[in-house]
């Protein structure tokens, strides 16, 4: 949160009791958080989603160290005064997952049509979307914005793709967490970071998220 306006301005996990792992290209534009959130206008609930929440001031941004031009090691964690009772997330330390057409969820609170501030939601949202390799990712072009344009050449090892016709993150997202689905709640893990892509849903473009098992090493040293 912006905490002159109470603005939304991006999404995170909690991966520590006083950490947040969020995008690179929000680091430094947040100065609060909140934890165990689902309806931004009644943060505490009303019995539907009984949770605990936290809301704290951050002490400390740091973006990955070769964060730069938007997209590239999109990743930052905040440092929070005093820690959160809300149980931290589990994020994903293995390279092979997800699997090529794994499940995983999307989820935040950003737009649902491009551009429109307006279909934001106060209530916390996800959409399934299915990941793809970077392989066939990278492959995707089509035309945006009346131009012809291509993801060749900016699809990383750290990035990972997922798409779905009609199912996207979308502006207001980022630094959200991609999440793939376990047996129970307990086994759920955060695979990837909303980080970047052409348009919402764009049937030719896939969303791009930040690859946690690729950054897990620079996670873990931040975190100690």
């Amino acid at each position: 949160l912006d905490t002159s306006t109470s603005a939304h301005i991006c999404g995170g996990t909690l991966i520590a009791p006083d950490i947040i792992l969020t995008a690179g290209h929000c680091s430094g534009y947040f100065d609060s958080i909140q934890v165990g959130m689902h309806d931004l206008k009644n943060p505490r609930g009303d019995g539907t989603y009984p949770m605990k929440f936290d809301h704290l001031i951050v002490e400390k941004h740091q973006a990955h160290p070769k964060y730069g031009n938007v997209i590239f090691n999109d990743l930052a964690v905040a440092k929070l005064y005093g820690t959160a009772e809300v149980p931290p997330v589990r994020i994903n330390n293995r390279r092979n997952v997800p699997d090529v057409n794994d499940a995983l969820t999307v989820m935040g609170w950003g737009v649902t049509e491009e551009g429109n501030s307006a279909t934001s939601s106060n209530e916390l949202r996800g959409v399934d979307v299915l990941s793809l390799n970077n392989e066939q990712c990278e492959r995707s072009n089509g035309v945006y914005e009346n131009e012809n344009v291509s993801y060749a050449g900016y699809i990383t090892n750290n990035m990972l793709c997922a798409w779905a016709s009609g199912s996207d993150a979308c502006q207001g997202d980022s630094g959200g967490p991609l999440i793939h689905t376990g047996a129970s709640t307990g086994e759920d893990v955060q695979v990837g970071i909303v980080s970047w892509g052409l348009g919402c849903a764009h049937g030719d473009f896939p969303g791009v998220y930040t690859r946690i098992s690729a950054e897990y090493d620079w996670i873990r040293q931040a975190v100690c």
